[in-house]
Parts: structure tokens; sequence; C-alpha cells
């Protein structure tokens, strides 16, 4: 029979069907793999991203605050990529993420196949703020396409409520001064609550204080062998030359010379440039140097939780570091005893001496570059001028209306006249717009063992004496007393010059006027004294408390101890006594906050912006 071939027809014919049905079957699974794929990458971009976020959100309130204030103020207008991302959140802040993106081989390849890795990786993160309406601010995180280029984002939207005020009774907090601040002899600088009592027992030694400039060019310095109770801020240069502690941070624009023995620093100090020790200064925190360190022969001390420099680390005769140090400048001992007690990451170790590098780093070396903690730039000014921030000026236009002036108010004489009562019906004041009791005079002086109390008991008035000349209170007795519920203003265009007591009859330091707490004593001062011998501003031999605003002025604090809070073009604090911050004067009231941890209530206190979390999306 012959034989047509129908079977293999039929037969190929099947099998090809069956080849295409597998062949579509295998691109069908390719392609469910690829999506399945995409989506796993997409949803690990996602979580990248809301990690990121995680880690932002919970930075330490304070830092946090300040970031979203500097958002607030346009310094973040474009988005932070890559580095910035990850200076912004700290050094360890994406290391969980790079360590799941890694290949299996990282740890065998070469450092410049490390750094190309990790740079390519850093590259993808990106933050970005943005300002909504209804005082509101988003800050998204994006991962643009760590993995098979899977892009994800997450967002965080804040709330925000601005500082009530920006008025000058409302920014200071401490010693400010626009070019320079000098404390010498014995003076100590501390804080205490005059809502909680007199000054003394529990209530100082509180660490409220701050030492602040202002100028580009400013100074501190302190040469007293007391301590100082708070913390030091300023864009130029600080000095130290004698035996006393600081119980605070140490923040410099410029360079941090510790000159003196027996130094100590209870806090984290951190330089844009150089920082050096001599002899036997000792930190009991951080140090962070935006240059080189140097420590001086003589037993210096570190013990913190981490040393860095952009730059070099010197260590000389008896230096020890008892922290990790981070040094990208190279890191040189030039003495057999000097040692760091931890891990060191430096691309370079210089041994100057007979000793092994064992003998000088008892922890791990990791010769390689790290990325450091960002120094950031503190708020400063150009000129003196730019320091008059309040304007002066017209504080005294405020009040001045057209009313003549009094003429020369001089109280003084025996004894028997000792006590003046000016009440607030007194036919020399006039009103002010906000109900305050003005008077005008030209000079102001109050001596001759004399009583003057402002107001009468029961009355609560604001009283302002304007001073078209000078503002005296002389004579060890002589005496100016405010009454409960009532405050002084002075403001002074000529020199201002205390040797005497001011107080009221409770030693109350505040007063509480419409949910913001003010001074019951507080002095402007106009006067300029750039190329003047004499101190525009000058407090001596005084228990003196008040609230001083003179942007122009030199202010001088001698003998005695001084109290409230003070903004100057220069500051001294001289001799003995020394100077207690009020940590009362100028706090917002807000009775349903009662601390900074209940919800919401972040930042109510400080005269601050503050932020709350409302949405993550």
């Amino acid at each position: 029979m012959k034989q047509q071939g129908a079977a293999l027809v039929i037969v190929m014919a099947l099998l090809s069907g069956a080849l295409i049905l597998g062949v579509s079957g295998m691109n069908s699974a390719l392609i469910d793999e690829r999506l399945a794929g995409n989506y796993r990458a997409s949803v690990q971009a996602k979580m990248t991203s809301e990690g990121t976020l995680a880690t932002f959100s919970n930075i330490e309130d304070r830092e946090l605050h300040s970031i979203l204030d500097r958002a607030l103020n346009g310094e973040f207008e474009e988005p932070l990529i890559g580095e910035e991302v990850e200076k912004l959140l700290g050094k360890d802040g994406l290391e969980v993420f790079f360590r799941q993106l890694l290949p299996s081989n990282y740890e065998d390849l070469t450092k410049k196949e490390k750094n190309d890795i990790r740079n390519a990786l850093i590259e993808n993160f990106v933050l970005a703020f943005e300002l909504l309406g209804d005082n509101q601010i988003a800050v998204t995180a994006k991962d643009e396409g760590l993995r098979n280029s899977a892009r994800g984002s997450s967002k965080l939207i804040y709330s925000y409520n601005l500082a009530a005020d920006d008025s000058w009774e409302n920014r200071r907090r401490g010693i400010h001064a626009c070019e320079k601040i000098g404390v010498t002899g014995s003076a100590l600088l501390d804080s205490y609550d005059s809502e909680a009592g007199a000054y003394g027992g529990g209530n100082r030694y509180l660490s409220g204080m701050e030492l602040r400039t202002w100028l580009d060019s400013s100074v501190i310095s302190a040469s007293s062998s007391a301590p100082i109770y708070g913390s030091i801020f300023l864009p130029g240069d600080f000095s130290v030359g004698s035996s006393g502690d600081v119980y605070g941070d140490i923040y410099a624009g410029r360079n941090i010379n510790l000159d003196n023995g027996g130094f100590v620093v209870y806090g984290d100090i951190t330089a844009q440039n150089n920082i050096f020790f001599k002899e036997t200064a000792k930190i009991y925190g951080n140090v962070y140097s935006g240059n080189n360190i140097e420590i001086i022969p003589g037993g210096s001390l570190v013990e913190g939780e981490e040393v860095e420099a952009a730059g070099k680390v010197t260590l000389n005769g008896g230096a020890d570091i008892d922290a990790v140090l981070r040094a990208n400048g190279g890191v040189v001992f030039n003495n057999y005893d000097s040692q760091v007690f931890s891990d060191v990451y430096s691309p370079s170790v210089t041994l100057n001496t007979n000793n092994s590098i064992s003998g000088h780093i008892l922890g791990e070396l990791y010769q390689e570059s790290t990325v450091l903690q960002l120094i950031e730039d503190l708020i400063s000014y150009d000129n003196v001028d730019d320091c008059d921030v309040y304007d002066v000026a017209s504080i005294y236009e405020q009040y001045a209306a057209s009313e003549a002036s009094q003429g020369d108010l001089y109280i003084d004489g025996s004894p028997q006249n000792k006590k003046i009562t000016f009440p607030g019906d007194d036919e020399r004041f006039y009103g002010g717009e906000d109900g305050e009791k003005i008077m005008k005079v030209n000079d102001f002086s109050l001596a001759g063992n004399r009583e003057l109390y402002f107001g009468e008991e029961g009355e609560s008035n604001d009283f302002v004496v304007l001073v078209d000349g000078d503002l005296n209170i002389n004579g060890y007795n002589s005496k100016l007393y405010i009454s409960d519920g009532s405050t002084v203003t002075f403001v002074v265009k000529g020199r201002v010059d205390v040797v005497g007591q001011v107080s009221n009859s409770s030693a109350q330091g505040v007063v509480d006027r419409n949910g913001q707490t003010k001074s019951v004593m507080n002095i402007v001062s106009l006067y300029d004294d750039r190329n003047k011998a004499d101190a525009g501003v000058r407090i001596r031999n005084s228990k003196f408390y008040a609230d001083i605003l003179a942007p122009l002025s030199r202010v001088e604090f001698a003998n005695e101890a001084a109290y409230g809070a003070v903004y100057g073009r220069e500051v001294s604090v001289l001799d003995y006594g020394g100077y207690h911050f009020d940590e009362a004067i100028n706090v917002e009231v807000d009775e349903s906050c009662q601390s900074e941890s209940e919800e919401g209530c972040s930042g109510q206190n400080s005269g601050v912006n503050s932020f709350t979390l409302i949405d993550w999306q």
C-alpha cells in the first residue's frame, strides 16, 4: 500500500503547536517575572523613600526644627541630592539602605571600586522641601532609581506656628553683643528663673545663659576663673585664658583657642576653621573642626563620642583622645605618649615618634576619608550698623508724640525728703497708644540717698521715661523701686550710669503682658559710643536688674552681680559678681502647654517657630 506521510505532517504540526505554546508560556512567565521584579523594585523604592523620611523625622527636635526653619527661610529652594542629603541626615542616616544594595563581593573590591559604587548609589537619594498653604511645609524623599531604575517617593506634611513677635523684647537670651564679649576676674555667668523666686539655692547655676555675638569679625574672650553655665555662639573667634569651666556647647565661625591650663568644657565644641588646645584643656563632649585640630603638649584630653576634622589632627605630648577620630587630612603623632583609645578613620597616619601605630591607636585604623558632620554657618552681620536690627531710634519715636520735655529731673537732697513716688495719675505723664504712662525729660538723675517709687500699691502700669540727655542713678544708697505688677522702660539718648540699687518691692523680675512676659525694668540706649573713651552704659557696684538694649554702645558690668538680659555693641563683665540671666524674660505664656514634651507644644515657650507633623503620604 502506498504511504502518504500524513502521520509525519500531523506530528510536526502538533510539535509546532506545542512549541508555540511553550514559547508563549515562557514569554508570559518572563513578563510576569519582570513585572514582579519591577513591582518589588518599586515597592522597595517606596520603602527607601519612607525610610529616609523616618530617619528625617527622628532627628532630635531642636535640630529638626532648625532644618525646617531654614527651609521656611528659602535655604532649600533646590532639592538636596546625594551627599547633601547624607550631610543633613547625619553620617549614618543612609547606611541601612546602602547595606541592602551592595554587591555580594563588595568587601573584596578595591577602595576606588567601593567609592564608585557608593557614589553611584547616593546620587539617587533626593530630599525636597515645599511651602504649602495654611502654614504647612512638605518634605518629600525620592528614590530616583536605586533598583532597576524604579522610582518611589514619600511625603511628610508639617504644620508650623511662627514666633509671635520679632521685637527687641522678644529675641535676646543672656548676653548678646554685636562685636565683642569679654569676661574677666572671677565673674560667674549663669541663669536662674525669677518666677521661681530670688536668685540662690536651687535657683541658680542653671544653663539657660547664652553668650552670642553677631558681627562676622566678632570675638568672645573669657579670662575669668569662675565658670560659665550656658553655651557660646559666635561667627568669629573664641579664646579662653583661664581655668574656668563651660557647662554648655561652644560654636565658633572661625577659630577656637583654648590657651590656658585647667579649662574644661562639659559639652561639644565646633569651629568652622581651626581648634587649638594648649596645656591641660579638657573636653567632655564631641569636637568638630572645619579645618585642623592641634593639641599642644600638656596633657589635654578629649572624652566624647567623636572627634572630626576636615583637615589634619596633630597630637603632641600627653594628648589623648577617648573618642572615634575622623581626620580627612591625616593624623600626626609627635610624641610617644599621645594616644587615641578608639577607632581612627583617616587616609594617612604620620608617626614622628619611635612608637608603632598600635602604640598610639588602641582601636582599629581605617585608612580612608569619611563623610563628616555638617558645620553650618551662623547668622551674622557685616557691620555694626546692621546690629541695630531693632532700630532703637524708632522705639523712641514710638513714644515721643509731640509733648514737650519736662526739663531736667534731678531727685536728690537730704534724707528727710528721702522718698518720692510717681503714681500712675501723676500729671507729668501722658498716655501712650497702648495705655503707657509716658514722661519726657532732658537729664534724669537720682542721687543723694534718695528713693524713687514708680507706682503705688495696687497699681499696674507700664511707665516709659524718654531721656533726651543722660540717665544717672548715683550714690550707694540711692534706690529705684517699681510697684508689683508695673514696669518701667527708660529710652535714653545719652549715657547711662548706674551706681546704686534698682529693684521692685517683691524682687519680681517679670510681669505678664497679654500672654508675654516682660521685664519690670528695661533700658533702651540710642547712644553711639564708637570713637568715645567712656562706655555708653555702665553698671557699677550695683545689684542691678534690667533688660538692656544698647546695640551701638559698650555695656560694662563691674564689681557686683547683675541680673536680667543684655544686648550691646560690646559687653564686658568685669571683676567679681558676674551676670545672671533671668530665664523668665520674654517667654510666651500658653496655659495649655506645661512642657515641651506635650503633643502640639513643641517650641511653645522657646520664642522660635514650632512645627508639628500632621500627615505622612
